[in-house]
């Protein structure tokens, strides 16, 4: 094991940072708002209170913006874990399916699985990554008969106990995950700092373009979707979504 360059470490999430919000500027710059607009439940922001333009657009910005930016912070998240282990333990990615990234440890080998929280997947989709780890090990040993093979789903937030999934592999999250990556207790304490310092520099050209993005939704919602009072009119915008013909 070596030990981590926090240096390196906080130069690494930053270049990865400056990524993540060119790719949410890019999001927000190819969004078409009739195509934003009927993938949107209308009962939903009805049942919400929404009532004007303006709030139509903020909810319907924020409903897009929340559910590809968790998966897109989520591949962030994995790209910081595999530098981690990789400046710790010389990890590599593994072209096995359902393996991240593989490293020896302890006399041991590791695969690894990356996700960014617990809350992921459905039963179907745990037992496929049971099954990759069990497939994973066998080709292993295949070649290694006397290793020791440890199979590891991390979650890089959140809190899990630490156990064991069947027969085919551990359950990491958070503080032992990070633990595991980089042999420090801390690490899952010391990586937020880096994040909010980067966060700075990338944050205010991204509130700005949401702005006016957001500006020109409410705009668009009013002319084609509204009352003469400014209220929404539910009929027509629903007329828009579900309509059959």
């Amino acid at each position: 094991m070596r030990s981590l360059d926090r240096v390196a470490l906080a130069s690494f999430i930053q270049s990865e940072l400056e990524k993540f919000y060119r790719e949410r500027l890019d999001s927000l710059n190819k969004l078409d708002f009739k195509a934003v607009l009927r993938r949107k439940n209308p009962y939903l922001f009805r049942a919400k209170g929404v009532q004007t333009a303006s709030d139509l657009a903020h909810d319907i910005l924020e409903a897009y913006l929340s559910s590809s930016e968790e998966e897109r912070f989520g591949g962030f998240l994995e790209s910081v874990a595999l530098f981690v282990a990789t400046q710790v333990h010389g990890a590599h990615l593994s072209n096995l399916e359902g393996v991240d990234l593989e490293f020896d440890y302890n006399g041991a080998h590791y695969f690894v699985q990356v996700k960014s929280g617990t809350n992921w997947g459905n039963s179907s989709q745990k037992k496929r990554l049971a099954q990759d780890f069990e497939n994973a090990t066998r080709s292993y040993k295949a070649a290694h008969p006397q290793a020791e093979v440890i199979c590891v789903e991390g979650s890089c937030y959140g809190r899990r106990k630490t156990r064991q999934s069947r027969q085919s592999h551990i359950v990491l999250a958070g503080q032992a995950f990070w633990e595991l990556l980089s042999g420090s207790p801390e690490l899952y304490l010391e990586i937020i700092e880096p994040l909010g310092s980067a966060a700075q520099t990338f944050s205010l050209e991204f509130k700005n373009r949401r702005k006016g993005i957001e500006e020109g939704f409410a705009a668009k919602i009013a002319e084609s979707f509204a009352t003469p009072d400014g209220r929404i009119d539910w009929q027509q915008l629903l007329s828009f979504v579900s309509s059959a013909g």
